[in-house]
């Protein structure tokens, strides 16, 4: 299980997507307005389908209207 922590300064609208390495999106975590503050998403290591994703290196996408952020994570 990954687990995605992120903050906001503000109530947002926010995005979070999950990515092969090929930059195709294969799962949705977080599409919504979220209030100001701490908030965590998890990851169970599977696509939009329920198909378990296969071992190895995969992206999150972070998306609000102030910041942007894309980082690796590693399904084992």
């Amino acid at each position: 299980m990954n687990t995605v922590r992120f903050a906001l300064p503000e109530p947002s609208p926010v995005r979070l997507a999950i990515y092969n390495q090929m930059g195709n999106e294969i799962r949705l975590l977080v599409s919504g307005s979220l209030p100001a503050g701490e908030h965590l998403a998890q990851w169970d290591g599977r696509d939009d389908s329920g198909r378990l994703a296969d071992c190895g290196v995969y992206f999150y996408r972070l998306d609000s209207p102030s910041f942007h952020e894309v980082r690796k994570l590693l399904r084992h």
